[in-house]
């Protein structure tokens, strides 16, 4: 998308499946219980936010950003969660 930002997209991640948030927490878990060695062998641990919105019929491409991207937003003011949109 830009920047720090990248976009995921999910076919068929029904409730059977692996859902878009627990996928998104699992990143943000791993994480944020594993630090990245730096060149110099200094460890820093890195954070995760992370906006999630579900396809709805009607929907547009440019919209359904639009809601994701907000939900970034707030996830990032709450300090590295997963939020869904509304």
């Amino acid at each position: 998308m830009g920047g720090d930002e990248f976009a995921v997209v999910m076919w068929n991640s029904g409730e059977e499946e692996a859902s878009v948030e627990r996928v998104l927490e699992r990143v943000a878990e791993e994480l944020h219980e594993n630090p990245v060695a730096l060149p110099s062998g200094e460890e820093v641990f890195l954070s995760f936010s992370g906006g999630v919105r579900r396809w709805e019929v009607g929907d547009r491409e440019e919209g359904m950003f639009s809601r994701a991207d907000e939900a970034l937003y707030w996830a990032k003011v709450e300090g590295g969660t997963v939020k869904q949109a509304e």
